[in-house]
């Protein structure tokens, strides 16, 4: 059984000298708890003394511009441990008992990446691992790698926001649950974090809409962001909790599909992220095709996936009037999804062609079904040629010859014309 392994980096920078990793195992019991590394940034070259100077300077700054009592509020900003109760229900189920004892400038000078790597890299070895708008992540690493000399990563990657903009996470009545939570605990006061481009795609949006946190929960922290700055985000406070959320979406779009944390299942929901829904668009599913499940689970998906597509395909042949190369174009998913279809359930090589003969049936009676609608013109013509091309086919998978096959096309023109006169004579005297 392959592992899940939910990431978010944030690596630090030039004037940021502490970065730190999230990290948040989703396995077949669930999502774990989740865990924050922190390490001294190799994208910082300046002495961690002069960073904490740097800061102490600032904070005299600020503080020389207010009251007292208002620097008395802002000393205190960063330490919420007096009050336990108020505390548990901000922070509850965080992995860091006590996230802000003091500003990050007060603690000890973490371990470099270097160091902190080798070990990271033996609990990632052989997993999966996803991150919300993984790119990002995945170039953050990358040049983490880069410029500590260590050998690059050679991880798969699945994209959260990818899955969540497949099952649709974020989609709602409003754009951005965040900025609605927002406007109404601080007088619709602008909010615009992130680029409006994606407003509504952010992962503490897709959070709300998967209800990872009660409507208490959101406002509490919200009020700790806004006003004691916990937090580099509204509601997710840090890349532990980052990599939590990324795993939630995961575990549900597992969830969603039925289908299992294994390597076969995490195949499937890649695939399923960039092939066309069956049950919507005739449209072969090229990249759920090629995969060859080993769990029964996730075999039985794959049968009802390409079970759908016939049906789909079926479906749109007999509910619309098709031309010609309309007709071919669904004929032709029609025909990959059935022969996909057959290699799921078992079916031979030497037992496909008749299997698909068999399968044929329905591809005429639907052509059919259209051609009897229609008595002359274009439309009828095009129903006509559909409908002798389904034959057509079928006899070409019993093994006919093209001479056995065209006396029997001519037959079938034969019989459709007598069957077309009575049409006609029925519907005169009605």
């Amino acid at each position: 059984m392959v592992g899940i392994v939910s990431i978010d980096i944030e690596p630090g920078g030039s004037a940021t000298p502490v970065g730190y990793i999230g990290i948040c195992e989703v396995s077949a019991e669930g999502v774990g708890q989740p865990a924050l590394i922190r390490f001294r940034s190799p994208l910082c070259q300046d002495p961690w003394e002069d960073w904490v100077a740097a800061c102490e300077d600032y904070l005299d700054m600020v503080h020389s511009t207010r009251s007292t009592t208002e620097r008395e509020r802002l000393q205190n900003r960063w330490d919420v441990s007096d009050d336990v109760e108020q505390h548990n229900r901000l922070f509850g189920f965080s992995p860091i008992p006590d996230p802000f004892p003091q500003a990050e400038y007060r603690r000890p000078e973490p371990e470099p990446f270097a160091q902190v790597w080798p070990q990271l890299a033996l609990r990632l070895a052989g997993k999966i691992i996803t991150a919300y708008n993984a790119s990002y992540d995945q170039a953050a690493l990358d040049g983490l790698l880069q410029a500590t000399h260590l050998p690059m990563a050679n991880f798969r990657w699945l994209d959260g926001r990818a899955v969540a903009r497949n099952y649709k996470y974020w989609v709602g009545q409003y754009g951005s649950p965040t900025e609605k939570l927002w406007r109404e605990l601080f007088d619709w006061e602008d909010y615009s974090e992130g680029d409006t481009e994606y407003r509504g795609e952010r992962l503490q949006d897709v959070t709300l809409r998967l209800e990872l946190f009660t409507g208490e929960q959101a406002r509490l922290r919200a009020l700790a962001h806004r006003e004691w700055g916990i937090g580099n985000k509204a509601l997710l406070r840090d890349a532990a909790e980052d990599a939590w959320a990324n795993a939630e979406i995961i575990a549900a779009a597992l969830r969603s599909e039925g289908l299992p944390v294994t390597t076969d299942g995490i195949d499937i929901l890649d695939a399923v992220i960039v092939d066309p829904d069956p049950t919507v668009y005739p449209a072969h599913q090229t990249h759920l095709a090629s995969i060859e499940p080993i769990d029964p689970v996730c075999a039985q998906f794959l049968t009802t996936r390409a079970q759908a597509q016939v049906d789909r395909c079926i479906s749109r042949i007999c509910g619309i009037h098709l031309s010609p190369n309309q007709w071919t174009e669904v004929y032709a998913v029609w025909e990959s999804a059935a022969r996909w279809l057959m290699r799921l359930v078992g079916v031979s090589e030497l037992e496909q062609a008749s299997a698909l003969a068999a399968e044929a049936d329905r591809l005429i009676q639907a052509s059919h079904s259209v051609l009897v609608c229609h008595q002359r013109g274009k439309v009828y013509a095009d129903a006509l040629w559909c409908w002798l091309e389904a034959n057509r086919k079928q006899l070409a998978f019993h093994g006919l010859t093209d001479e056995e096959i065209k006396a029997q096309i001519n037959r079938l023109c034969a019989d459709e014309e007598q069957d077309r006169a009575q049409r006609r004579r029925r519907k005169r005297t009605h």
